[in-house]
């Protein structure tokens, strides 16, 4: 996300990373972030999550009037030090629901680009 976006949104995406998943870049404002599947992953070289397996990253309270709502994710950690930018009705699951996987599997790249994806877990 990057500055001031009033009506912008965020939604139905399937968001692999072992770093911050959903990042809000200083001054972030708006935005409506909603049901996105969100899979902190282990960095595999070290063997542990690298960070703290942060889904949502909201890092300082220049980021401001964020709806957040309705996501699903593996964890529930997250750093929130945002400004009205409380994450409301977040599904913590692990395995994946079937609601979860629906939306995963619908969010894909486009057909062009489907080479370059990390598979669902679960689905290896």
């Amino acid at each position: 996300m990057l500055g001031e976006q009033p009506g912008g949104r965020i939604e139905r995406n399937y968001i692999q990373s072992p770093t911050r998943c959903l990042y809000a870049d200083d001054g972030s404002a708006y935005w409506t972030i909603s049901g996105n599947v969100v899979d902190p992953l282990v960095n595999s070289k070290q063997g542990k999550a690298k960070g703290s397996k942060v889904w949502l990253y909201v890092w300082t309270p220049r980021i401001h009037d964020l709806k957040i709502v309705g996501n699903y994710t593996t964890t529930a950690a997250v750093q929130n030090k945002g400004t009205n930018c409380v994450p409301v009705g977040t599904r913590v699951e692990d395995p994946l629901s079937a609601q979860a996987r629906a939306i995963a599997d619908d969010a894909g790249l486009e057909n062009d680009y489907e080479d370059i994806a990390l598979p669902l877990l679960g689905n290896q």
